[in-house]
This record gives C-alpha cells, sequence and structure tokens, in this order.
C-alpha cells in the first residue's frame, strides 16, 4: 500500500500546481529503506506525483509513460517541501520535488486518455 500523501497547502496557478508538504517521520517506509539513513524511497516520489497530477491536474487515464526520471537529493523524514505539478497539455504533466532551490527530484508523466473511457478501448 503506497502511503498517502497529505499536503498542508495546495497553491494553484493557471497550468501549475504547488502542493505543500512535510514528509512524515511516521510513514511504514522508512524502517526498510534504510534504517540508518532512512529515505523517501523513490517508487512512493513517483505515485504521489500521479496521483497529484490525476487529482489535481485532472490527468485521464493511467500513467503510459514516464521519462526524464531524477532522483538528485534524498528526501528525508521531516522534510518540509513543494510538490510542483506543471501541465504541459492534454496528456503530460511535469514534476519536481523542492525544497527551497534545492530540486530533490524530478520527471514528465504522460497519461494515457483512452484508458479512461471504456468506449474508446479497441474490441
Amino acid at each position: 500500500m503506497l502511503a498517502e500523501l497529505r499536503p498542508e497547502a495546495v497553491v494553484r496557478d493557471g497550468d501549475r500546481v504547488e502542493l505543500r508538504i512535510r514528509i512524515e517521520p511516521s510513514l511504514d517506509v522508512f524502517p526498510d529503506h534504510f534504517p540508518e539513513y532512512p529515505m523517501l524511497p523513490g517508487v512512493v516520489q513517483l505515485g504521489w506525483a500521479v496521483r497529484a497530477a490525476q487529482r489535481e491536474c485532472g490527468m485521464p487515464g493511467e500513467l503510459a509513460r514516464l521519462s526524464g526520471l531524477k532522483f538528485m537529493q534524498p528526501l528525508r523524514p521531516g522534510d518540509r517541501l513543494t510538490l510542483r505539478l506543471e501541465k504541459l497539455g492534454a496528456q503530460d504533466v511535469a514534476f519536481s520535488y523542492v525544497a527551497g532551490a534545492t530540486v530533490h527530484s524530478s520527471g514528465r508523466l504522460r497519461f494515457n486518455a483512452a484508458a479512461a473511457s471504456p468506449s474508446l478501448r479497441p474490441t
């Protein structure tokens, strides 16, 4: 089960959305990733970005493609940061996790609009 993203604030500006978050130290992913130096797993960061893009940017369907994924700085328990989403078109969203001038991770998501509508699926 993916840890749930619980933003402290959501700020919208046109095609951009910022979710202010705190990495809760109580998340159940930390004991296994890594006990001596806990950090938020990349799969959790990606899952949060996908769900936030679907919910906050109205992206249809499921994730179809991921590109430009980069993990530059670890995210640690207690960190405060911003998940930035920018809608780039009907199917694309760029995301980044930033704290001040530091980009922790980023990437680009493409959603499959056809998957959202059963009537568009081939039979």
